[in-house]
């Protein structure tokens, strides 16, 4: 059971609602972190994941430009600037591709749908585009 520090029921069952969603519970990256995963993985990985590290930046870019300046607007600003780096995270992540043999397929419509979840967050708002990446 988590312990909440919030005395709103509603804060409390949205804090037990995302506690399985953690992305660095979840069981691939776990098994990513352990260093079991298969060559075979790792390249469906990231002939997959490639379209989501392209999609980031635009995403942080369009985001910081529509939150007011503070706090918040400064650490968006922040990741962005780390992902855009020489070298970038695409950068990185292509020559980790490359090392695995992966090779450019087409986008699946899973990850067509999760990029795309982005445009549409960012038409909702920057509190709800908060809640994306």
């Amino acid at each position: 059971m988590i312990v909440s520090h919030h005395d709103n029921p509603t804060e409390t069952a949205l804090a037990e609602a995302r506690a399985d969603c953690h992305l660095l519970s979840h069981p691939f990256n776990r098994r990513y972190e352990a260093g079991v995963l298969s060559r075979g993985e790792l390249i469906q990985y990231a002939e997959k994941h490639r379209y989501f590290e392209a999609t980031l930046p635009m995403f942080l870019d369009n985001l910081s430009a529509r939150l007011s300046d503070g706090l918040v607007r400064d650490s968006e600003v922040a990741k962005l600037s780390d992902d855009v780096s020489s070298p970038s995270h695409l950068n990185h992540f292509e020559r980790f591709a490359r090392s695995f043999g992966a090779t450019d397929t087409t986008i699946s419509p899973t990850m067509l749908y999760l990029v795309g979840s982005y445009s549409v967050l960012l038409k909702q708002g920057p509190e709800q585009s908060l809640a994306g990446p």
